[in-house]
């Protein structure tokens, strides 16, 4: 199977865009977190599940924020 990455979710835009994705390689499983072109975090998993579950940790943690700062706006982060 080749190596592959799979964006699960992004909030924002350009440069100000934060985003998280899966890398597969070799059996195991990266969550990576970017802020623009900087790689915040990456975390190594076992399996796909153990890195989606905290993909959408990170997602909550980022999207809380903003939910809070704009309760009227309809925030909307792709998921």
């Amino acid at each position: 199977m080749a190596d592959s990455w799979t964006e699960m979710w992004s909030i924002g835009g350009g440069r100000a865009r934060t985003y998280c994705g899966i890398a597969e390689a070799e059996g195991e499983f990266a969550v990576d977190l970017f802020s623009g072109d900087t790689c915040l975090s990456s975390e190594v998993f076992a399996t796909r599940p153990e890195a989606a579950r905290t993909a959408q940790a990170l997602h909550r943690r980022y999207l809380a924020p903003l939910r809070l700062s704009y309760p009227d706006v309809g925030i909307s982060a792709s998921a």
